[in-house]
């Protein structure tokens, strides 16, 4: 093990004669950790009056379910759809995917209303209120693949004001646009949205 906790002072005097006393190479050798399971992180934890600290396991995938919203008009509705969302944290790394499939009853708001997805958790504070990805949406035999972004609460107006949303910017006709029921083309039955993102947490 090239790195063990010891303590800071450390004896330069020689072991004595006497096995049944503590030793100065006693003192000066590592701790041995236990419990936990293989892979787990041990982590400060002030609850823990005794130890003051614990083993937390590796951050896995949580599933969440996305919001999907618009920034005015009709409402989009997922109907038969589906709108399925994965996170994960990584300290104050926040990686999240979310799928979303149109059904044959999705019906997808008024023309022109941009469409975002609610993160599972919120932004940090400017400047690092930004979340980059990607987006590989599918209609048929057209695909496209955007960049994504976030927006944090108080930047946006009327029905996304307050939320942290994910937003895919389309360019139509070269007009920058965001995902909507025409844009990156007229949306119907069996539509994909694949869509990534990392960001900080707040």
């Amino acid at each position: 093990m090239s790195n063990v906790l010891q303590h800071r002072f450390v004896s330069a005097k020689l072991d004595g004669a006497d096995a049944t006393q503590v030793q100065p190479s006693a003192w000066n050798d590592g701790h041995k950790f236990s419990g936990g399971a293989a892979g787990d992180v041990l982590t400060r934890d002030p609850a823990d009056a005794t130890f003051g600290a614990k083993w937390t396991a590796p951050a896995g995938w949580v599933a969440y379910t996305p919001t999907w919203v618009t920034d005015g008009g009709t409402a989009p509705a997922l109907g038969n759809g589906q709108l399925l969302g994965l996170s994960t944290s990584i300290g104050k790394t926040v990686h999240v995917q979310i799928r979303f499939l149109t059904g044959t009853t999705t019906t997808y708001g008024s023309a022109g209303s941009w469409w975002g997805f609610v993160l599972p958790i919120p932004l940090g504070p400017s400047p690092h209120n930004l979340c980059l990805g990607s987006a590989f949406v599918i209609n048929g035999a057209n695909s496209q693949v955007f960049q994504c972004t976030a927006i944090n609460p108080g930047v946006l107006s009327g029905p996304l004001a307050g939320t942290v949303t994910l937003l895919v910017p389309v360019v139509a006709q070269s007009n920058a646009a965001v995902l909507q029921n025409t844009l990156p083309f007229t949306w119907g039955a069996n539509s994909w949205a694949l869509i990534n993102g990392t960001y900080e947490r707040a």
